[in-house]
């Protein structure tokens, strides 16, 4: 039965992923990058473990297979739903004010990333950050939102402040990239990139050039580690350093053996299938908590006391432990809360999409920032958590959105100096 499902699952990404391709304008859309990513790092990882089926527990592999197979089609189902443009942060906009706000945005940022490289070692080469790392990534996080106010109005109205803003955001990307390998900063600098010059300039890759790029993608994706290693062992950045990495034969072991991903996945769908103990949304609770409220504050007993327990089913049931620095993705938080009708999750990101891409691709340039910013958030949803795509709402309402709607205000209401071009977003 895992065999057809395994197959089945692999023919309706092919689906999704072509009816991206079909027309030159939807390169941008989701529909291409969810189903490549779908293909790069949960199939190719469960036809890995599907070659080793026999050391798994009976009917396992069948159950995440089914999961996977729920969730891409729920995506696919939800953005194709015909549905209005999103109108939220209509309106027009002060062209100097947005730049103002990308500088201060930027700086702000720029401020914690420092702070970060003043931490201790141990603590920004952890795992899962923890305590002071995690306060101020949380504050760190504006840069990105500086960044993609600073592109965009470079692309549309060719400001050279807004160019500099632009160049200062993104050698902050490039050092999470090139000396810390990130893939979701990776991911996050090049869709504001490609996305700014396509909404502001009209500036677009041709679809055989991003099957291109989703290819190298989904290639640097499965030899992230690797690369972490050597970046680590070197300390600084040489181009030897990428040519000493095998992508292709980082991509063929797991292709035949598996990953830590999906192997984690496949334990904890078992795990809850079985003891039918599903969470009903805990884990967001956790998360939450864990994310908004902080020990520096509260102290550490409150905040732990804040969290819902939930206990490792994966490791109660069949003793495994995930790896260190491994994912548990989306799908498995998803059937762990709500079963199979998790998947409905991954609809709801299909769903928001959709409106947020058609106001988008309308001229709305509020529209076109939340979608800058919130592409690489979904593409998440498959490799790591829901609450990628979900939680960032709550931090942009913090950040992001006070200075839209400062922008947006009458001249009257906040002086004349700051005022300029205004434009309908």
């Amino acid at each position: 039965m895992s065999d057809i499902l395994l197959l089945l699952l692999l023919f309706v990404c092919i689906g999704c992923g072509l009816q991206g391709m079909a027309r030159a304008e939807r390169v941008y859309e989701p529909l291409l990058p969810m189903a490549s990513v779908f293909i790069g790092f949960v199939w190719i990882q469960l036809h890995g473990l599907w070659r080793n089926e026999w050391s798994l527990p009976h009917g396992s592999l069948s159950k995440t297979c089914f999961m996977a197979l729920l969730c891409i089609l729920a995506f696919w189902w939800g953005y194709s739903r015909r549905v209005r443009p999103l109108r939220m942060l209509s309106g027009e906009y002060d062209t100097r004010r947005l730049l103002l706000a990308s500088l201060c945005l930027t700086l702000f940022g720029a401020v914690f990333f420092f702070l970060i490289s003043r931490l201790p070692e141990e603590m920004v080469n952890a795992s899962q950050w923890s305590g002071l790392a995690v306060a101020y990534r949380f504050f760190a996080q504006t840069v990105g939102y500086g960044f993609a106010i600073a592109c965009l109005l470079w692309a549309r109205f060719r400001s050279r402040p807004a160019l500099v803003v632009a160049i200062a955001g993104g050698g902050l990307y490039l050092d999470r990239i090139v000396l810390a390998g990130r893939r979701a900063d990776a991911a996050e600098f090049f869709f504001i990139i490609v996305l700014a010059l396509m909404f502001g300039r009209g500036w677009r890759i041709p679809r055989l050039g991003m099957l291109l790029v989703m290819i190298f993608m989904v290639l640097g994706m499965n030899s992230t580690g690797q690369y972490r290693t050597l970046a680590e062992e070197a300390r600084w950045y040489s181009p030897l350093m990428v040519g000493s990495i095998n992508f292709v034969k980082n991509m063929e072991d797991i292709f035949w053996n598996g990953g830590e991903e999906m192997k984690n996945a496949l334990y904890i769908v078992n795990a809850y299938d079985e003891t039918g103990d599903f969470d009903y949304g805990a884990s967001y609770w956790n998360q939450f908590i864990f994310n908004y409220v902080p020990a520096q504050l509260v102290g550490a007993e409150a905040k732990t006391g804040l969290q819902i327990e939930k206990p490792d089913l994966a490791a109660k049931v069949f003793g495994h432990r995930a790896s260190t620095g491994s994912t548990m993705t989306g799908l498995a938080d998803s059937f762990g809360s709500f079963w199979y009708f998790g998947a409905f999750n991954f609809a709801i990101v299909g769903f928001v999409l959709r409106k947020i891409w058609n106001a988008a691709k309308y001229g709305s340039m509020a529209a076109q920032l939340l979608y800058m910013l919130l592409i690489t958030k979904a593409l998440h949803v498959i490799t790591h958590h829901t609450d990628w795509f979900f939680f960032p709402w709550i931090h942009m309402a913090i950040f992001f959105f006070p200075f839209l709607f400062w922008a947006r205000l009458p001249a009257r209401l906040v002086g004349g100096n700051l005022e300029g071009a205004r434009c309908q977003i």
